[in-house]
């Protein structure tokens, strides 16, 4: 989340003062998220996904959390990156897009 920020920055979409308000509200409500453990299964989840999709290791990871989830709940789920490969990557698996909701 934090780090966000200079991606956001860099590609033009994300200014200093919508930073420290998404950070603030993402603190505020920290305790009604779901956390998902990185466990040996997610992990391994993560492995497979990184090979499948050319990913980076926490990028494997993010993804490989989202397909949790989704698998977890039964219903859709909108994954939000910076990144077009892994972006790429969570289309193929399935997942709605936050930046193509948002445009």
């Amino acid at each position: 989340m934090r780090s966000s920020r200079i991606a956001g920055e860099a590609e033009g979409i994300l200014v200093i003062s919508d930073h420290n308000r998404i950070v603030r509200d993402f603190d505020h409500e920290w305790d009604r998220y779901f956390i998902i453990d990185v466990t040996n299964s997610l992990v391994k989840s993560a492995g497979k996904l990184a090979d499948v999709h050319a990913l980076r290791g926490y990028d494997a990871i993010h993804l490989a959390s989202a397909d949790f989830f989704h698998e977890k709940i039964r219903e859709p789920v909108t994954f939000g990156c910076w990144d077009s490969r892994l972006e790429a990557a969570a289309h193929r698996q399935g997942l709605h897009l936050l930046r193509t909701q948002a445009q």
